[in-house]
């Protein structure tokens, strides 16, 4: 009660919510974590290590929680003692899993977690219950999301059918239902038609998860914006001082150049430098440019000078007949209106995400940490961008040029997804469109996961080459798309290329004949 009172006053005296942490965090942070959380003014708060009920949302059900905490790092026979002990703790409801002997209970590590340690919990001998899964945060993870947040939406979408069962939370995890018979996608199932058909039961899956899931949890959360500027904030500040392998590969990356690319998407989709999208939706208002000469309106300029550009490049039809300007004009705006609506979005759509069911011939999503509000196209580019990504691990390369989805692969997913939403879409030339935008959202998707691994890179004790992929997805993602995007540029209009590269400062050195800025 002393500790309280005192974090209470330290809480207040600082002006922030009570469990508001020292680190930058995202939202709400996780009330029952593995560490004490220090507050600002110096006072700790530790987790309470009782059965308790745990009110997910105001007037839900509760879910069991306790404040126990799970060391993956232990010996294999203590580990499994002790996710056999909090699993009979939490899983009130399955009898058969509280009469079962230690003896009877099966403990195997699920491999392909990566930000988070796996274990599926499964009878053996006279007694059966059905198999769980038991999911341990990664140390850093909980810097990365709000998991208070994420637990609350994982176990709203259980109980509408859009992800496993929510049995019970414990101080640094969660124990889940395990998805039985269901097997993640291999990385060429993202692009197969037939037998069965993977693309169109993804965009459907991704459809009505749209049309119907709006999480409580998400609605009270951050959305897409305010989590990428803080991981930009916490990357721009990221430093090495005793690695000097880390240093070095920070230092080739060029953090500056990266933040400077984030601004350049912040003008293609919707965000507050677009009045989030409505200036977007207005594509033949031209915005003037400024006569400011200062330094404090240079980006204001090159706001402009992009904003140009993006009328130009992409909305002007390669057509001078007057009906089919007008035709393509409308399609434009319906693909934009389109991407642009705001719904819950998964947004880490890669194959080893969707858990595909040969029984019920359908597909579940899983992973739902980075989910949370925003644009239908960033979920929807982030599966299209999720296709080479998935690939990469198995050819240890990024090639956006090989595995992208074709054009025609796209408009016959976004038909599959549109049917799905309900929309009757009868015009060819709005497929045509919403290929075209999301290439902007294609942009952002990578650029996100650029600045994620650079934050990762700092945070995580894994030993895994952070660094290096964030160089990969910038090299040979970030940059490929963007070329793809501003495919076409000539004449006046790389002049305008030339003139913004030129209005971002000294970090853009030139851009190429094909309008791509090179730091």
């Amino acid at each position: 009660a002393a500790a309280g009172a005192t974090a209470a006053a330290a809480a207040a005296a600082a002006k922030l919510p009570l469990f508001q942490s020292a680190w930058p965090t995202v939202g709400r942070t996780n009330l029952i974590s593995s560490q004490s959380f220090l507050l600002t003014g110096g006072a700790q708060i530790r987790p309470s290590c009782q059965l308790q009920a745990y009110n997910m949302q105001e007037g839900s059900i509760s879910t069991p929680c306790v404040g126990d905490t799970i060391d993956e790092n232990k010996l294999p026979v203590d580990l499994a003692s002790d996710l056999k002990s909090i699993c009979k703790r939490l899983c009130r409801s399955i009898p058969d899993l509280l009469r079962a002997e230690d003896a009877n209970i099966d403990v195997a590590p699920v491999m392909g977690g990566t930000s988070n340690a796996l274990f599926k919990i499964s009878s053996r001998g006279t007694v059966k219950f059905p198999p769980l899964l038991v999911r341990v945060f990664g140390k850093s993870t909980s810097m990365m999301c709000d998991r208070t947040r994420e637990n609350e939406v994982c176990r709203e979408l259980g109980e509408q059918g859009f992800g496993p069962k929510l049995y019970g939370i414990f101080g640094n995890g969660r124990v889940e239902s395990w998805l039985e018979e269901r097997r993640a996608l291999a990385p060429r199932e993202m692009l197969q038609t037939t037998g069965p058909d993977f693309m169109g039961l993804t965009a459907k899956k991704l459809a009505a998860m749209h049309e119907m899931c709006n999480p409580l949890a998400a609605k009270d959360g951050p959305d897409f914006w305010v989590h990428l500027d803080m991981w930009a904030k916490v990357a721009a500040k990221m430093t090495f001082p005793g690695n000097v392998s880390k240093a070095t590969a920070l230092q080739d990356l060029d953090i500056d150049s990266i933040m400077t690319e984030l601004e350049f998407c912040k003008t293609l989709v919707p965000s507050a430098l677009n009045s989030h999208g409505e200036e977007l939706l207005q594509p033949f208002a031209r915005i003037p440019s400024t006569s400011s000469s200062s330094s404090s309106s240079r980006w204001s300029r090159a706001k402009s000078t992009a904003r140009e550009l993006l009328y130009e490049q992409r909305c002007i039809p390669s057509t001078s007949s007057s009906s089919s300007s007008s035709r393509w004009s409308r399609a434009k705006s319906t693909a934009r209106e389109l991407l642009y609506e705001q719904r819950f979005c998964h947004l880490d759509l890669q194959a080893g995400n969707i858990m595909y069911s040969q029984a019920d011939n359908d597909v579940l999503f899983i992973d739902f940490e980075n989910a949370g509000p925003g644009c239908v196209g960033l979920d929807i580019a982030t599966y299209f961008n999720g296709v080479p990504e998935s690939f990469s691990a198995l050819d240890e390369a990024l090639d956006v040029e090989r595995y992208c989805p074709s054009t025609r692969e796209q408009q016959r997913w976004l038909q599959m997804y549109l049917e799905g939403r309900g929309k009757d879409v009868k015009d060819s030339s709005v497929l045509d469109a919403l290929v075209e935008e999301l290439l902007a959202f294609t942009l952002l998707v990578e650029i996100r996961w650029v600045i994620w691994a650079v934050v990762k890179a700092g945070l995580s004790t894994c030993d895994y080459d952070y660094l290096g992929y964030a160089a990969t997805r910038f090299a040979k993602g970030y940059m490929e798309y963007k070329e793809r995007y501003l495919k076409g540029l000539s004449g006046s209009r790389l002049s305008k290329a030339s003139s913004f590269a030129s209005s971002l400062g000294d970090s853009v050195t030139r851009v190429n004949d094909k309008g791509c800025i090179h730091m």
